[in-house]
């Protein structure tokens, strides 16, 4: 896994090798739902000596009103049993497909009851899905969750959205906010010992203190975690995954004067782009709960004007002090190119125009000079500290929640896309179930990070994969004939 942004070269062309020894044949078990792959892990196992590569680009992603569960009741009784009926209020009018499911948890047992296997039927009233469990099963009605669902969407296609379902505010402890469960017999904030993290930054740019690897994890969000837990980030608009990690499981962050312990997670989130509104939620061994979702205060837009920034947001915020606040106004800053990583490249605020005390979903800033977004820029909030901060306004959906440090690309037209220009050869099989060595080279145009990995779908002990990376940057033109070519510091031929 490498980081580099801040060589001059458009391309990069890296020979990988990947070594694989031994075979053995592995199950695995397959989930499809958002919440059932954080709760039982990401694991998505490939052929052997298969490449998969994740790059960061600052692409915004459209944002659309995702259908949610509002409210929830049932009709009685101590458990879910034959008869019991589970009703679900969403957002909008659901639609109910040919067939479905429910994936359901108290805590202590997990049960899937489906249309297919004749467990579970389905009635659409308006906004309501009357849901009815034949058969018995081992769940108790008391803080029942949701953990997924399969054959519900809105008139556009789009599926229950259990990630947004379970979001909750995080300006203290959790609290509830009004239209939003996935449980039945109690609130998201009820669900017991995984606890909703909280979430310290949202970072789809690597920043010049979160530069990315091998130090650090960026395109990344930050959260802190439970000792043995594990933490997954979301879109939570799409209730897309965007990447998990064990708690305390970091690079050395210490190494470039980060904070880091075992309960701080600093989770890859390689396709993470700009303005996309993040959650997190968290598991523990020993439960079939996942915690609520944790998404604070973000960005949805910046634009420019001279020498002025409007900051937009999904939900309206104020700051906790006065426009005249140096330390509020040194919370902003930004680089240009956005690919520059040196300290020494960030441009500070010089004012700031704060909402009024009710709030509202922009921010005016201003710097010394005319910003220029001709070139491409990152920019970035990073918290100060308490007192300082960017919160969710009061009244809103997550008043007194402190908005995550965020990086964010700003420039001319569409943001360059990361593209593998090249890649050979495009699949192997290796010769002999023994293992062996194959080589390949691949070169990208405006990847900021690339993240390589080599699995295997048979491995017997010891189950070993190696992947060596050698980076190669063009120092020289060299003539061939009638063509021009490049070659790196070591005379190889690009």
């Amino acid at each position: 896994m490498f980081s580099d942004a801040s060589g001059p070269w458009g391309a990069r062309i890296m020979p990988v090798r990947a070594r694989a020894r031994g075979m053995r044949a592995r199950r695995t078990r397959t989930r499809s739902t958002p919440l059932l792959a954080a709760r039982f892990g990401l694991a998505t196992v490939f052929a052997v000596a298969g490449l998969m590569f994740a790059f960061s680009g600052p692409v915004g992603a459209a944002v659309t009103t995702p259908l949610v569960s509002s409210a929830t009741s049932d009709s009685g009784g101590s458990t879910v049993a034959n008869g019991t009926v589970l009703k679900v209020t969403f957002n909008k009018a659901p639609v109910l497909a040919a067939s479905y499911s429910l994936t359901l948890t108290d805590g202590s047992h997990l049960a899937t009851l489906s249309s297919t296997a004749g467990t579970l039927s389905g009635a659409v009233s308006g906004s309501v899905i009357s849901f009815t469990v034949h058969g018995a099963t081992s769940l108790t009605l008391s803080v029942l969750e949701i953990l997924s669902a399969t054959g519900v969407s809105d008139g556009s296609g789009n599926s229950w959205n259990l990630v947004a379902s379970g979001q909750v505010e995080k300006a203290t402890s959790c609290t509830t906010i009004a239209g939003y469960t996935r449980v039945f017999r109690g609130s998201n904030c009820q669900v017991t010992r995984p606890v909703p993290p909280d979430v310290y930054d949202v970072i789809p740019l690597p920043t010049a203190d979160l530069p990315g690897p091998p130090n650090d994890n960026a395109p990344e969000v930050i959260t802190n975690c439970q000792a043995g837990s594990t933490d997954t980030a979301y879109d939570i608009n799409s209730g897309a995954a965007l990447g998990t990690n064990p708690c305390g499981h970091n690079p050395n962050e210490a190494a470039i004067g980060n904070s880091n312990s075992n309960t701080l997670d600093y989770i890859p989130t390689p396709k993470l782009a700009s303005y996309e509104e993040a959650g997190v939620i968290e598991t523990i061994p020993g439960s079939d709960y996942v915690s609520a979702t944790a998404v604070p205060p973000q960005l949805s837009a910046i634009t420019v004007s001279g020498n002025k920034a409007t900051f937009s947001y999904f939900q309206p915020v104020v700051c906790q002090a006065t426009s005249s606040d140096r330390p509020t106004i040194s919370q902003f800053t930004y680089a240009t190119p956005y690919t520059n990583l040196s300290r020494s490249g960030l441009v500070y605020a010089s004012a700031i125009a704060c909402p009024p005390s009710g709030g509202a979903t922009s921010i005016t800033v201003t710097w010394p000079a005319t910003i220029p977004v001709s070139s491409g820029l990152r920019f970035k909030y990073e918290g100060y500290g308490q007192g300082h901060f960017i919160v969710g306004a009061p009244g809103s959906t997550f008043a007194g929640a402190r908005e995550a440090s965020e990086s964010a690309y700003v420039g001319p037209g569409a943001a360059p896309s990361p593209t593998i220009t090249s890649f050979t050869p495009s699949s192997t099989t290796l010769a002999s179930s023994s293992g062996g060595t194959m080589n390949a080279a691949f070169a990208t145009t405006n990847a900021l990070t690339c993240t390589v990995a080599a699995t295997c779908a048979v491995c017997a002990p010891p189950d070993q994969i190696r992947v060596s990376l050698v980076e190669r940057h063009p120092i020289a033109f060299v003539r061939e004939g009638q063509q021009i070519g490049l070659v790196d510091a070591n005379g190889v031929l690009l």
